[in-house]
């Protein structure tokens, strides 16, 4: 028997990948529970996550196991349309002197509790010019839904970054706010193209990048290579390419500030 453990917990959201037994509160109540939460709630909150963060992850092990060694999709395709650089979305001061990057997939509920705990935090230092922020969206999780949301998903989000790129940061929050329970069939197409729409993205061909999947290649390609780079869980946030172990406000200043 593996000693990968899938830890059955309506609380959970569902359930729990990892060894062991392990279990964050991120449910689908997480985003309201922000305004309710008292500041030593949400302290409590943060905690319980990034300790789960920091030892369990959302596992990409059933993608390790059926993409296996295959990193032949061509390295132009896994680099993506432009505006993407190396396959990631890169927003801020490009002299800034930090950066950060936060690797996620849209069906992970471990990165929409991260989004709810800390994402102020990355907003505010890319907004202070403290860092620049690397957004790299895989689809490791097309297992967890029943129509490959993770994928679909990250075809949308591609659809939007090249039909406005300034739009892009607010579809990922809404997408991430909106995400649906682990074993559902996630958000469909019409929807992922109506919260773009709410994003302020105008373009009248988002509709047909969206349905057709016109950048599922890309995600595909793009997705093995992280995978073999090493990637294991999601999500991952590094500072100066260095792993982020307590990805709390207060640890990714930290980190940015070269303290480890």
């Amino acid at each position: 028997m593996s000693d990968r453990v899938r830890v059955a917990d309506p609380d959970c959201g569902g359930y729990a990948v990892g060894v062991g037994h392990a279990c964050a509160d991120y449910d689908g109540t997480v985003i309201g529970m922000r305004e309710r939460l008292s500041a030593r709630g949400l302290g409590v909150f943060a905690f319980i996550v990034v300790v789960v963060l920091a030892v369990v992850g959302w596992s990409v092990w059933d993608a390790k196991r059926d993409r296996g060694s295959d990193t032949e999709a061509g390295e132009t395709v896994a680099a993506g349309p432009a505006p993407f650089e190396a396959g990631r979305l890169r927003f801020g001061d490009p002299n800034a002197p930090g950066t950060l990057v936060v690797i996620e997939d849209y069906q992970c509920p471990l990165c929409k509790s991260l989004n709810v705990v800390s994402g102020d935090a990355i907003n505010a230092a890319v907004t202070e010019g403290k860092a620049a922020v690397e957004y790299d969206i895989v689809a490791v999780l097309d297992g967890e839904s029943t129509t490959e949301y993770s994928s679909r998903a990250a075809n949308a989000s591609a659809c939007v970054a090249v039909a406005d790129k300034e739009k892009w940061r607010a579809f990922r929050g809404l997408v991430l706010q909106r995400q649906q329970p682990t074993g559902s069939a996630g958000l469909g197409d019409a929807e992922l193209v109506e919260l773009a729409r709410q994003a302020g993205v105008a373009d009248p061909g988002l509709d047909a990048c969206v349905t057709s999947g016109r950048y599922r290649d890309f995600v595909a390609a793009h997705t093995k290579v992280v995978v073999a780079g090493g990637l294991s869980r999601v999500p991952v946030v590094l500072a100066n390419g260095a792993e982020v172990i307590s990805p709390t406000p207060q640890g990714i200043s930290d980190a940015l500030a070269g303290k480890r």
